[in-house]
C-alpha cells in the first residue's frame, strides 16, 4: 500500500512539472537596449556598468553618457528610452505580484496594480505607458514639476536653453492623457500647440491637462534665487553654465565622477521651443 501511495505522489509531481510555467512576477525594470556608456549608481552608492538584460529596482540611478542611450521595459509593460546625457532615478517601483509566462516586453497592459515614480535629474526621456489598471500611476518627477502619465506616448526633457541661459522643463503629450503639475501663476494658454509657463516660487501647485499633440515649456529664469539651489551649483556663476555644457566631456549623475572635475554635472542643452512634433489626429487605442 505504501508503494502505491508513493507511486501516486510521484505521478502527481510529474504531472505538475509538465504544466506551463506560470511564474510569479514582481516589480522591475528590464534593460532591453543599450548603446555606449551607461552606468548604474545603486542606492548604497555603488557603481556598475549596465548590461542588456539587467533588472533595475527602486533607488537605482541610471546615468547615460554622451553618444549613448538606454531602453527600459517595466513590469507593467511600459517602455522608456533614455537619450544621451540623461540621468534618471527610480524613486518608486511597486507592483502587486501577478502570475504569467509573458516577458515584460510582451505585456500589452498593466497586469496588476502598479506605482511607478521616476525622477528625471536631467536629460530627455521618451516613453509609452500602456493601459494602466484603476489605481495604478506612472509619474515622472523633476525639480520643476511632475508629469503624470495616464496611458500615452510622451516626451519629457529637462535642461538648459543655451540662448537664454534659463532652465527648461519640456513635456510633450503625443496622444492619450498627460497632466503637468507645477508651481506657476496665471493660466496655460496654448498657441500653436505650445504653452509657456514661468516657475513661481511660493505659488500653489496647479495642474495643466495636456491635450494630445501639445507641449508645455516650463521655465525657471536664471535670475531666480531658486535657480542655483535647483542645480546644486551655488558656487558657480550662472553665466558660465553655458560654457560648462560645452566643455564638459563626461555626463555624470549625482555623486558620480569619472574625470574628478568639480565643475558640477554636465546638463544637456535644450534647443529653443520649436513646437510639438506633428501627429495625425487619432483616438488612443493601445496607449
Amino acid at each position: 500500500m505504501k508503494h502505491l501511495r508513493l507511486q501516486a505522489v510521484l505521478t502527481g509531481l510529474l504531472a505538475l512539472s509538465l504544466l506551463p510555467l506560470q511564474a510569479i512576477q514582481a516589480a522591475g525594470a528590464k534593460v532591453t537596449e543599450l548603446e555606449g556608456s551607461v552606468t548604474k549608481v545603486a542606492a548604497d552608492g555603488s557603481k556598475s556598468k549596465v548590461a542588456a538584460g539587467d533588472i533595475l529596482g527602486e533607488g537605482d540611478n541610471i546615468v547615460v553618457g554622451s553618444l549613448s542611450k538606454a531602453a527600459l521595459c517595466f513590469s507593467n509593460g511600459s517602455t522608456l528610452t533614455l537619450s544621451q546625457k540623461t540621468s534618471v532615478t527610480i524613486g518608486e517601483l511597486k507592483q502587486e505580484e501577478f502570475a504569467g509566462d509573458k516577458s515584460y516586453e510582451q505585456l500589452e497592459a498593466d497586469p496588476s496594480k502598479s506605482q511607478t515614480l521616476l525622477e528625471l535629474n536631467y536629460g530627455k526621456v521618451d516613453g509609452h505607458v500602456k493601459k494602466l489598471m484603476k489605481g495604478s500611476a506612472f509619474d515622472i518627477e523633476t525639480p520643476l514639476g511632475t508629469a503624470a502619465i495616464r496611458g500615452t506616448k510622451y516626451s519629457v526633457a529637462l535642461g538648459f536653453n543655451p540662448v537664454s541661459g534659463n532652465m527648461v522643463l519640456s513635456v510633450t503629450n503625443l496622444d492619450g492623457k498627460v497632466d503637468l503639475i507645477a508651481r506657476f501663476s496665471g493660466t496655460a494658454i496654448f498657441n500653436g500647440g505650445v504653452a509657456t509657463l514661468q516657475f513661481k516660487e511660493g505659488a500653489e501647485e496647479k495642474t495643466v491637462e495636456m491635450a494630445p499633440g501639445t507641449t508645455v515649456e516650463f521655465i525657471i529664469n536664471k535670475n531666480n534665487p531658486y535657480f542655483k539651489e535647483l542645480l546644486g551649483t551655488a558656487n558657480i556663476d550662472p553665466s558660465k553654465l553655458g560654457i560648462l555644457i560645452e566643455k564638459k566631456k563626461n555626463n555624470q549623475g549625482p555623486g558620480f565622477t569619472e574625470d574628478e572635475s568639480d565643475e558640477g554635472p554636465a546638463l544637456p542643452a535644450l534647443a529653443p521651443p520649436m513646437g510639438p512634433p506633428a501627429v495625425s489626429p487619432s483616438t488612443p487605442s493601445d496607449t
